[in-house]
């Protein structure tokens, strides 16, 4: 069953991402300047201003408050937000983050400028949910300003309880976390991840995905893996597939799942090759990969592959709908702009190597270096007891639940948020 109901927040957010399909800090930038502007035409609002500093910042809300954007610090620094009294002190200002970074010497910077021991002033810093972790160490008292880090999400919903300007504040909330994250709208539920006989099934299918690809190549040095370069749209698995190269494809997306295919969508043909159990092809199914991939490497591909199409049967079982809907989920972790952009603040993302389909994540932070796989399904040595995407982290390799309830992209981001924890541990 899928999501309803697409909010407003998430619909702007979609629509900047396709007027801005590169993935440059001017796009980045421009996803945090509506973010800023949103929050700033909010509290500008009749009362909301001092609703917010009264709920959020905690301090006492008198008259005359006035909220400005935009401000320049005695030493050159840029404030998104800052908030003075009638007397002009400086109650608190605020940073509207999303991709940006912020750092302790910030707020050194921060003290600096605005800093005052008997009022200490509130530096808030406002970021996505699934970055919370990223910022942990900013969480330290000091004796001039006072340190909050909180998520759109919670601040948003906050002042949605209280505001007469609900539906804005829960159009920031949506735009603010969604800004620059792949759709995850057409996600189904997670209805059925953790039935045993589905994840026998779902196994089955990677697994014999990773034997057509075997055959198709001849050889173990083509699994299928993750392509996660960052023009990437949406999820990717393949094996071999360039712009003049036909290759392998598992499509999660398709009830024909795996496909020879070279450029998508114009050049692809579905091997009408479905799951077998324990990945162990039939006869059959070797022989007519082999011949896909006589007819892949021929002088005329196009034509000989075009042959195969016309009363092609289908050899082992058809993929179930719900085994389908499960691995769509599961793949959905691994969409590339959310690997390999500043959501995840890796340093690197590859493919992991091996029969496994998954991804290493690698960050670096001076002299320290921690990689953390994730991968959609167990270890060799363990059967396919549900769909899950497993985590593996100082040598443990666990799987991430789905709850009860719980719909496809919030499991997404359940994924998500585990994997920062286990990058910053």
């Amino acid at each position: 069953m899928m999501e309803v109901g697409v909010s407003t927040g998430v619909m702007m957010a979609e629509a900047m991402g396709a007027v801005y399909r590169s993935w440059s800090d001017a796009s980045k930038k421009r996803y945090e300047a509506l973010a800023q502007h949103q929050l700033g035409f909010i509290l500008r609002q009749p009362g909301e201003l001092e609703l917010f500093v009264r709920n959020i910042l905690k301090r006492r809300a008198s008259e005359w408050l006035t909220v400005s954007e935009e401000r320049v610090s005695s030493s050159g620094g840029r404030f998104d937000h800052e908030i003075t009294n009638a007397q002009d002190d400086v109650i608190a200002v605020i940073e509207d983050k999303i991709f940006a970074g912020f750092s302790p010497g910030q707020i050194e910077s921060y003290a600096k400028d605005i800093g005052d021991v008997n009022r200490r002033p509130v530096v808030l810093v406002l970021l996505p949910e699934h970055r919370k972790p990223s910022l942990s160490e900013l969480r330290r008292t000091t004796s001039k300003v006072e340190i909050k880090v909180e998520s759109w999400r919670t601040v948003c919903a906050t002042m949605a309880a209280i505001s007469p300007n609900e539906h804005l504040w829960a159009t920031l909330s949506d735009f603010a976390e969604q800004a620059g994250l792949p759709s995850l709208q057409g996600l189904p539920s997670t209805e059925g991840m953790n039935n045993s006989d589905l994840g026998r099934d779902a196994g089955d299918l990677v697994r014999s995905a990773q034997a057509v690809a075997r055959h198709f190549w001849g050889n173990e040095r083509s699994p299928l893996t993750f392509s996660f370069h960052g023009g990437n749209q949406r999820v990717w698995i393949q094996s071999g597939m360039t712009s003049s190269n036909y290759g392998v494809e598992l499509d999660f997306e398709s009830s024909h799942c795996i496909y020879v295919a070279k450029n998508r969508p114009s050049d692809w043909y579905a091997m009408m090759i479905g799951q077998f159990r324990g990945g162990k092809l039939s006869r059959r199914a070797v022989e007519r990969v082999e011949g896909w991939r006589r007819s892949a490497s021929s002088k005329y591909p196009t034509r000989d592959l075009g042959r195969f199409i016309e009363g092609l049967p289908w050899l082992g079982t058809r993929p179930k709908q719900r085994t389908s809907e499960a691995l769509r989920v599961a793949a959905a972790v691994f969409q590339p702009r959310y690997l390999t952009g500043a959501a995840v603040e890796a340093t690197h993302v590859r493919s992991a190597r091996g029969s496994r389909i998954g991804a290493v994540l690698t960050l670096e932070a001076g002299n320290r270096k921690r990689e953390v796989g994730a991968f959609i399904g167990p270890p060799h040595d363990r059967d396919w007891d549900r769909a899950a995407v497993y985590i593996a982290a100082d040598g443990n390799d666990s799987p991430l639940v789905a709850l009860p309830n719980e719909s496809g992209p919030g499991y997404v981001r359940r994924v998500w948020a585990e994997l920062h924890s286990a990058l910053h541990n």
